[in-house]
């Protein structure tokens, strides 16, 4: 940060700085020292840490720092917020509090976070019916429920380390017999993977995964570097089933709340995807039809 101006900003009358200096301040006092590696010797004369511990923290002057409590006028970058979430130890709803006050916009994007599963969505997919699986955004697939083992018999036999669904497409050839159109499936996940890559590309688990299959697969090798990419949503596949014929399924893609790097994938066969099965329906306000 540098400003060609040395002395003070204004106090602001832009009412999103104002909310800005009160929410960092709230978060200061809220932070345990020991939670952000400081040792708290002695009495504190305030709660949580002080204005030149996270200033320190962030890597950024104590004036700085200061100037963004008190709400004044001042212009931060998306690096220096991204240093202020880590000193603050914040929670991914507060980063994004954090950015649309200083920047009225959500951060760049969601940082990946490994592998962990909340206890409400582990109960949530073991209670369904309909095959069901979370994966994050390396496509590690985390957790399934017995119905997408089924689908997905490669989840069982993943040996020693945690199944991943692109590496499955491009590496397994069972697998491959259970899509009724393979590349049409595999290119498609691959032009949604490409944009988690881009997206997370100084992550190291990302480099790795796309090293492995260059080496392993040679249509992974032939795609890759297609410019081409595809949005993660709702859509239509169709599966082979070795006790019947191919079914239809429709697929769709949830974001839990606790972890937004994460995505629960449901598949519901064609009966229970008709939009009426099973619906209650609000009416709209002053409308008395649906």
């Amino acid at each position: 940060m540098s400003r060609t101006d040395k002395s003070a900003p204004n106090h602001s009358s832009n009412p999103a700085s104002v909310a800005l200096g009160a929410f960092l301040r709230a978060m200061r006092s809220r932070t345990k020292p020991e939670s952000v590696g400081i040792s708290s010797v002695g009495q504190r004369r305030v709660p949580g840490l002080r204005r030149e511990e996270v200033a320190q923290l962030a890597g950024m002057g104590v004036a700085w720092y200061t100037w963004l409590e008190q709400g004044r006028d001042v212009n931060v970058s998306s690096d220096v917020l991204e240093r202020l979430y880590t000193a603050l130890a914040l929670l991914p709803a507060e980063r994004e509090h954090l950015f649309s006050l200083a920047h009225n916009r959500p951060p760049p994007n969601t940082r990946f976070k490994g592998s962990g599963v909340s206890v409400a969505s582990a109960a949530l997919i073991g209670r369904m019916a309909d095959a069901a699986f979370i994966a994050n955004t390396l496509w590690d697939v985390l957790a399934w429920n017995g119905a997408a083992a089924r689908i997905f018999p490669n989840f069982e036999s993943a040996e020693d380390r945690r199944p991943n669904m692109l590496r499955f497409l491009f590496t397994s050839q069972p697998l491959r017999a259970v899509f009724d159109n393979w590349e049409g499936f595999a290119r498609g996940n691959l032009e949604k993977f490409r944009i988690e890559f881009w997206r997370n590309r100084n992550e190291r688990p990302f480099a790795d995964l796309v090293s492995e299959l260059l080496i392993a697969s040679p249509e992974f090798r032939l795609w890759w570097n297609s410019p081409a990419v595809h949005p993660i949503e709702n859509g239509l596949e169709t599966f082979r089933s070795n006790y019947g014929p191919a079914i239809d399924y429709r697929v769709s893609v949830l974001i839990p709340m606790e972890n937004e790097s994460q995505r629960l994938i449901v598949f519901v066969p064609p009966k229970e995807a008709d939009p009426k099965h099973g619906v209650n329906y609000a009416k709209p306000n002053g409308d008395a039809s649906v």
